[in-house]
């Protein structure tokens, strides 16, 4: 809520959003710009350029998480942006299964707690398909009341999470018994069913005969 009127840089923010995700059994990392590290830095404020300081109680936040581990800090002159989105493909994966005993949410780790669109990497980085592929499948968006200083008034926080299969038209072998590939089947999300439904069409390989 930074580019807002009444918004700041809020370790509030960030202490509420990683106690949810430790809650959830999640192991987090906040990614972190060196200058946010600081106890005062510049910040644009809608349309003008303003100084924040940090609260005592910002402080204590700010140096739990890099005490313990838990924040990685970003030098000055380096984008934090490529850390984390190098970070979720470089990292072993490990892919949690639905349905998991702990409750956590299925999919491959790790995943990405942003906000951010990338609109400014989308073009750059991938073609458009791998982006969107790889987007879908790390991304988590987050959701809660706006913080003012350290009050919220509203305490719940919603994710969105990352798929964990590809929602994509797709096709895929069909095999027999005898591990021979006898046909192609496609798989079509259909937008009134439910998320986990799709349309399967088969197709068996078409056969040619001597005359």
């Amino acid at each position: 809520m930074q580019n807002f009127q009444e918004g700041t840089f809020n370790y509030h923010q960030i202490k509420f959003v990683v106690d949810a995700l430790e809650n959830m059994g999640e192991n987090v990392l906040v990614v972190l710009p060196k200058r946010y590290t600081q106890d005062q830095f510049s910040l644009q404020k809608a349309t003008e350029t303003v100084r924040q300081r940090l609260s005592p109680k910002e402080k204590e936040i700010r140096n739990d998480l890099i005490n313990k581990g838990k924040a990685f800090v970003v030098p000055f002159g380096s984008l934090d942006d490529y850390y984390w989105m190098f970070a979720s493909v470089c990292m072993d994966e490990d892919f949690v299964p639905p349905d998991n005993p702990e409750g956590r949410w299925p999919g491959t780790r790790p995943m990405l707690i942003s906000n951010d669109k990338l609109r400014d990497h989308k073009m750059s980085l991938l073609e458009p398909r791998l982006f969107r592929r790889w987007f879908s499948s790390f991304m988590v968006n987050f959701t809660f009341s706006a913080f003012v200083d350290e009050k919220c008034y509203d305490r719940e926080i919603g994710f969105k999470t990352a798929d964990f299969y590809s929602r994509e038209i797709q096709g895929n072998p069909v095999i027999d018994d005898k591990d021979s590939k006898i046909g192609t089947a496609w798989h079509f999300p259909v937008g009134d069913w439910d998320e986990n439904e799709y349309m399967c069409i088969r197709i068996p390989l078409s056969k040619s005969y001597d005359k």
